[in-house]
């Protein structure tokens, strides 16, 4: 493995980040859906994790969050187009 495809620009390994707000969005809409399970709110934990996965791939700080962004992006569209 090419040890550029985990390092920023400064060099240092990023593999974990504290979440953005994206990821906190998902965060909280799968656990209220673990309290209140008969919630409808399955389209917004979606819709927040299409929008972090969309933030990685375009602007991730190394090619591996890229490609992370990428990965789930293509299987939230598996899943919601099958």
């Amino acid at each position: 493995m090419n040890i550029n495809f985990i390092r920023d620009k400064s060099g240092k390994i990023v593999l974990l980040q504290p979440p953005n707000l994206a990821l906190s969005g998902w965060i909280v809409t799968v656990l209220f859906q673990r309290v209140v399970p008969s919630s409808k709110i399955a389209w917004l934990g979606t819709a927040f994790l299409f929008t972090w996965a969309f933030m990685e791939m375009c602007s991730g700080v190394n090619y591996f969050r890229r490609v992370l962004g990428l990965i789930v992006m293509v299987m939230i569209l598996i899943v919601q187009f099958r």
